[in-house]
């Protein structure tokens, strides 16, 4: 799960290590707010190109002896809904 987080060309080095971790078969993004925005828009293409990444690494044959889980799967959740602050 990612919340608060915007995918920037600074954090390409966490998606790779992301798109890596073959054993991973789901990952899911925290929206806030229009989709449609431009924030937002750029945001779901980033996480939509993680997808795109983890194809590249199975191509490539260097997943090594992990567990490999395939295609990667992204989600997207509504991140104003999430209460990760608050206690139960």
């Amino acid at each position: 799960f990612t919340y608060g987080w915007g995918l920037s060309e600074q954090d390409d080095h966490l998606l790779d290590a992301i798109a890596k971790n073959v054993s991973l078969s789901r990952v899911y993004v925290g929206v806030y707010g229009d989709p449609e925005s431009e924030t937002n828009t750029r945001l779901i293409a980033r996480a939509h190109s993680l997808a795109n990444r983890r194809n590249q690494v199975l191509n490539s044959g260097r997943t090594g002896r992990r567990r490999q889980s395939g295609a990667l799967e992204v989600k997207f959740f509504d991140a104003s809904t999430a209460n990760v602050w608050n206690g139960p």
